[in-house]
């Protein structure tokens, strides 16, 4: 008896949930940052060269040579990473949603200023 209405109620719920958006996933991801773009660049290399370290060794190592980089190697990732933001910029990513720019961000920040001003009074 009880047993059953349980189940009814799982496939009720079950039947409530949201439908899946379709395609979500094939929409753009977000550009990579320049320390992501030396990491793909070197992290074969490196794992060749020690293929018995963790996924987290190599995390640790190659931070450790983006910090030993000079700023003038940096700055080639720096630049690409650039490129990268300017040509997505405008598409939307994964999440379905378009990248926030500056002045949306202080728009969204200075209404909800306002809005905790206005509680407080």
């Amino acid at each position: 008896c009880c047993a059953l209405n349980g189940a009814k109620r799982r496939l009720r719920k079950r039947q409530r949930r949201r439908p899946r958006k379709s395609g979500r996933l094939t929409t753009t991801k977000k550009p990579l940052s320049p320390f992501f773009l030396f990491m793909a660049q070197h992290r074969l290399e490196l794992q060749k060269s020690k293929p018995h370290w963790t996924a987290v060794e190599t995390a640790m190592k190659l931070g450790k040579m983006w910090h030993k980089q000079p700023e003038d190697d940096k700055e080639m990732y720096k630049k690409e990473a650039a490129r990268l933001r300017r040509e997505n910029k405008g598409e939307k990513h994964r999440s379905g949603h378009e990248p926030e720019t500056t002045k949306k961000r202080a728009h969204r920040q200075n209404n909800t200023q306002a809005k905790r001003r206005k509680l407080r009074l």
